[in-house]
Formats: structure tokens, sequence, C-alpha cells
């Protein structure tokens, strides 16, 4: 993730691989202290997802074991339309199915990042 404004990349988003055998592709996110609150996380979930549904073989995309605690991830991925789907003692998981993101499966140039 980069800021214009910024000299530095403000955090890093990506895919824990390939989407696996269930259609299912794993994202995983962090961006620094200074820029959380500012919608770059939301705006970057939602990119990527986009892109992602370009491969016929995702049917969803899923943001595992996200603490509890961590509001500002949950609130997030909520923004993102994501909704949980497994629950343990300390967190929760969450998933958007391609059905429910507008943009799935458009061409991943107009997705681009």
């Amino acid at each position: 993730m980069v800021v214009r404004t910024a000299p530095f990349g403000a955090g890093l988003a990506g895919f824990n691989g390939r989407p696996d055998e269930r259609g299912e592709a794993e994202i995983g996110y962090g961006i620094d202290e200074a820029f959380r609150g500012k919608g770059y996380k939301t705006g970057v979930i939602k990119r990527m997802t986009a892109w992602v549904y370009a491969d016929p073989s995702c049917r969803a995309v899923v943001a595992r074991g996200v603490e509890k605690s961590n509001a500002a991830s949950r609130r997030v991925l909520a923004k993102a339309g994501f909704r949980p789907y497994e629950e343990t003692k300390n967190s929760l998981s969450y998933r958007v199915r391609r059905e429910d993101v507008p943009s799935a499966g458009r061409d991943r140039a107009e997705a681009e990042p």
C-alpha cells in the first residue's frame, strides 16, 4: 500500500496463495499507525477482492482468525462487505462471496489496486 503523499509504503496487503479447493482466497493486511482510520485499508481490500474474482475458480475471499479485540479490523472488513461465518473463543473469521461483490469478475486491468 503506497500513499502518494508519503515517501514510503503505508502498509501491506496480499493473498495467501491461490484460491483453495473450496474456491476461497485468504486475504491478509496491515497498515502503519499513522495511516489508520483514513479508509486506505477498506479501499485496498475492496479493490483486491474485485481483482481476485477475475479468477473464475475464486468463489469467496476470507479473512480468518481476526481477533475479537481488533475492532478496527472488524470494521474494515464489514465496510468491505465481509460477514462473520465462524467464531472461536477469541476470534472471528470473515467471508465475502463472489455474488455479494458488484464488481466481481471485472477485467483485472480495470480493478488494479
